[in-house]
């Protein structure tokens, strides 16, 4: 009832007529095998996904509240039995005329958390970074089965319009994401504070050119930092009505310090971009498929240094129409380059899944995903997780 008050105030000062909510509850049963160099252990774990959101809206703002905790029951390689972790976002949005925009985003988590576990579960694809950090299946991940970890991340941008053809963007953003307490020996606590801007012009109706230039500096609890300085150019174009392609080059400055307390070195490293997305429909099945590859500066979470990185997405997805039949692969590989003492870095993810309503409310899905990695940290030891899932996923929407 507190939840509901919470958005139901500002709803009324902002003038709204209604507010609008979805209630869902996930779970998932998870058969896990987990292998570190010549040694494999197998488990089973389920976890359990509710989540509480609602939103509001007028001509000139929208409130949006989620609450999402995760519960982990089960346990593999010595982890907990039963693990908790609250999650919650909260978004505000003004729009002044047709043209301007000012967005602020705040998220937040608490909780003991198995983080190959998460990577490797639905949470890593409904969303795709815990609050405060990044994409987990493409981070060198802790190996401990259990930890206290925290977030707190802010986001303010503002985004206008000069004329039809041009816009332009400011973003800040601050981030405190990590370990808590004992568990900073395992994952250390990074302060990361951001600020970027860009440009975009439309040249005509299929093609746009952006300048973006981007500027942050990270401090671990462990002592490393790094800043990272970076500006590029960005190549948009719809080919036809379902196929577009992007292309964006350019430079970064990384300052590092890789001991505390130590010299600081700068690298200067280059920045590129492509990818593709298209899409096909005949006899009602739709076919969809992205591609994309990258290269450009990266702070590592686990070491704490910046360097040089490759990465690589894939993603196909079929649909059935008529049958209401969904499918999907999806796989993604990173690797460290020009690194260093990071050299040797590998990251892998690959996820298939299949997914059926079965009726308006329940959604059944199943599927595998797998990960690996491969860190100086662990002596360059290979670790790979396989996971086979069934789930169920419930959903009431409404308004209030």
């Amino acid at each position: 009832m507190r939840w509901l008050l919470l958005l139901i105030a500002p709803s009324v000062a902002f003038g709204a007529d209604f507010v609008a909510y979805d209630v869902s509850l996930r779970a998932e049963e998870q058969a896990r095998v987990y292998s570190s160099g010549t040694a494999t252990t197998a488990g089973q774990t389920l976890l359990l996904m509710p989540s509480l959101s609602g939103s509001t809206h007028t001509a000139e703002t929208t409130l949006l509240l989620t609450y999402a905790p995760q519960l982990l029951l089960g346990s593999i390689q010595g982890g907990d039995g039963a693990q908790f972790l609250h999650r919650g976002r909260g978004l505000l949005e003004f729009r002044a005329r047709s043209n301007r925009r000012v967005t602020f985003v705040q998220q937040a988590s608490y909780g003991r958390v198995d983080l190959l576990t998460l990577a490797t579960s639905a949470a890593s694809a409904t969303q795709p970074s815990l609050p405060g950090g990044p994409s987990l299946a493409l981070q060198p991940l802790p190996t401990l089965r259990s930890l206290l970890y925290g977030s707190l991340d802010s986001e303010a941008g503002l985004e206008w319009g000069f004329d039809p053809r041009l816009k332009g963007t400011v973003t800040l953003t601050s981030f405190l994401a990590g370990g808590v307490g004992d568990s900073q020996q395992f994952l250390a606590l990074q302060r990361r504070l951001q600020a970027s801007a860009g440009l975009a012009y439309s040249l005509d109706r299929v093609s746009t050119v952006s300048t973006m230039a981007m500027v942050n500096r990270t401090t671990f609890s462990s002592g490393q930092s790094a800043e990272l300085a970076q500006l590029t150019e960005h190549w948009q174009r719809h080919l036809d009505g379902v196929t577009e392609l992007q292309l964006s080059g350019g430079g970064g400055i990384a300052r590092r310090r890789l001991v505390p307390d130590g010299p600081a070195t700068l690298l200067v490293l280059p920045v590129g971009e492509a990818g593709m997305k298209t899409r096909w429909k005949w006899d009602g099945t739709h076919l969809e498929l992205e591609g994309r590859a990258a290269l450009g500066p990266y702070v590592d979470w686990l070491s704490g240094i910046a360097y040089e990185r490759a990465e690589g997405t894939v993603t196909t997805r079929w649909a059935d129409v008529g049958n209401r039949i969904e499918a999907a692969v999806r796989a993604r590989g990173a690797v460290s380059v020009l690194a260093g003492a990071q050299s040797g870095q590998v990251l892998g993810a690959l996820e298939l899944t299949c997914a059926k309503p079965l009726f308006k409310e329940l959604r059944v899905e199943a599927g595998t995903r797998y990960l690996l990695q491969r860190v100086p940290q662990f002596g360059n030891a290979l670790t790979s997780e396989w996971v086979t899932f069934i789930s169920l996923t419930l959903l009431e929407r409404g308004i209030l």
